[in-house]
């Protein structure tokens, strides 16, 4: 999962404090990546990662229509893993 996203950053939590607000108005380029990323990170959060839960979960919400500002609480999620 972790070669699919370039450049990621470290972050020191999964989610800032805007993960439940939709700010983002253009459409995700590629929403059968978003959808498959968030599938993944589903299965990996229920079978050993619980403390990205919440995040994931919220993200679970948004596979139909995702906004580009999904697209970055996701990159932060795959940061967050990086880094731990």
């Amino acid at each position: 999962m972790m070669k699919e996203f370039e450049e990621l950053r470290d972050y020191t939590h999964p989610a800032d404090e805007k993960l439940f607000v939709n700010d983002g108005e253009m459409h995700s380029k590629d929403k059968k990546h978003f959808h498959k990323m968030v599938a993944k990170l589903l299965y990996l959060c229920k079978r050993g990662r619980p403390d990205v839960a919440l995040p994931v979960h919220y993200l679970c919400t948004r596979v139909q229509n995702p906004t580009d500002a999904n697209d970055k609480k996701l990159a932060r999620i795959m940061g967050y893993l990086i880094k731990v």
